[in-house]
């Protein structure tokens, strides 16, 4: 299933929604799709809803190919992403991921940050957060 995009105006920010897998080929359109789309520019924050992923797909070497794939936009270097997992195994996995964008990038203006939900998201993307 393609992940879903919106725009949220009001917040001024993008969520993708993801369905239960992601494979590294629909990761790969969505971030075309985020890059390219003429309702927000590249570089808009952004959530991406993993709730309904499948917590065993966040594999290490499938989060090592999502930092390869991620390091070809670099109009989303400055861009403030937020990861929203509920379960214990996918947040965790997600930190993970955190770490080798942060080893792998090496831009202090970039910012990955994993919640357990939304509410915390989005404080984090409006600047109310600032434990992450």
């Amino acid at each position: 299933m393609r992940p879903e995009i919106r725009f949220d105006a009001a917040k001024s920010h993008v969520v993708v929604t993801v369905g239960d897998r992601l494979p590294i080929e629909l990761f790969q359109d969505t971030m075309k799709r985020l890059t390219s789309s003429e309702a927000f520019p590249p570089g808009t924050p952004t959530i991406w809803d993993l709730r309904r992923l499948t917590p065993a797909a966040l594999t290490e070497p499938y989060l090592r190919q999502v930092v390869e794939v991620r390091a070809r936009y670099q109009s989303r270097y400055r861009t403030r992403v937020a990861h929203v997992a509920d379960s214990p195994l996918a947040y965790g996995m997600l930190r993970m991921y955190e770490s080798l964008s942060e080893a792998v990038d090496a831009i202090p203006e970039r910012h990955f940050a994993v919640f357990r939900t939304m509410e915390e998201a989005e404080a984090w993307l409006a600047g109310e957060d600032s434990d992450h």
